[in-house]
């Protein structure tokens, strides 16, 4: 008879246990190790439950955001019974207050598992992604590669990040965070420059590229937002910027990552000539 499996809320007294789990899997916990870095289990900033057995060992980590992002990192080797359990436990944790859920990111078969139970509650998805997580490390990663000038942007850049941004949305996810909500998606781009990890590329006054690296812990950082202006492009200013990114999280954290559409030849052959390297598949999903 198997063990009983238990959802169990973490918190402060859980940090060590936590991130024990989260560096054994670098690539699929950068978020949560990343908030727990910030103080997240302290401060209360979002949710994290694990699914772990009588013996207190975790099996599965699931991250539920104060902005309604899902991070699960599910179980991918145990019984049946636990994987079965721990998407059952994330798609409750999921729907705990409705209306909430905007994503899900997660490894492919993960929050395909989830989202079967999400839509047998009624969920609709308005759209999905798949994708591959890549990671460079010291190894890997090129640190001869051309780097752009980046500067941490700063509130003087908010307008043009707001500009940028809402226009990566439009292009990547047919999404307009303007027209929904345009001061909510401002506040949450001025409240990140805080951080100083949203970085930018500007020429003659005019930002031609951005990033942001959207969590940092010593296990891991996660590059994302990577955007050049379209009449920029074809320069190679997104490459240059990217190694930038990835020169400055591995002065940092023991990898780089980041997510990139499996559809996406042109971003996938630049990643992996910088060294990134394909780490898992990947599902983005965008709830209405």
């Amino acid at each position: 008879m198997s063990d009983p499996i238990e959802l169990r809320p973490l918190g402060a007294r859980d940090i060590e246990r936590a991130l024990a789990f989260a560096a054994a899997r670098p690539a699929e916990c950068v978020l949560i190790a990343g908030w727990i870095h910030e103080g997240g289990l302290t401060t209360g900033r979002g949710s994290l439950f694990a699914v772990e057995d009588a013996a207190g060992t975790i099996s599965s980590l699931i991250f539920m955001s104060t902005s309604g992002i899902l991070v699960p990192v599910l179980d991918a080797s145990g019984p049946a019974q636990t994987a079965h359990v721990s998407a059952e436990a994330a798609a409750k944790i999921a729907t705990r207050i409705p209306g909430m859920l905007r994503v899900i990111v997660g490894r492919r078969s993960h929050a395909e598992r989830i989202w079967t139970h999400l839509e047998n509650a009624g969920l609709r998805a308005r759209m999905s992604r798949n994708q591959v997580g890549y990671v460079a490390t010291e190894s890997t990663f090129d640190r001869n590669a051309p780097k752009l000038e980046l500067r941490a942007a700063t509130r003087t850049h908010l307008d043009a990040l707001v500009k940028t941004s809402a226009a990566m949305a439009r292009e990547e996810a047919q999404d307009d965070p303007q027209a929904r909500n345009p001061a909510l998606f401002r506040a949450r781009i001025e409240e990140r420059l805080a951080l100083r990890r949203d970085f930018v590329f500007i020429a003659a006054e005019q930002l031609l590229f951005k990033c942001n690296v959207s969590a940092l812990s010593n296990i891991a950082g996660q590059v994302e937002g990577i955007y050049t202006v379209p009449k920029h492009r074809g320069r190679g200013i997104g490459t240059r910027g990217t190694a930038a990114a990835t020169a400055w999280v591995l002065n940092h954290a023991s990898a780089a990552s980041l997510l990139v559409n499996d559809d996406n030849g042109v971003a996938i052959r630049m990643y992996e000539s910088l060294g990134y390297r394909p780490a898992f598949e990947s599902q983005t999903i965008f709830v209405r």
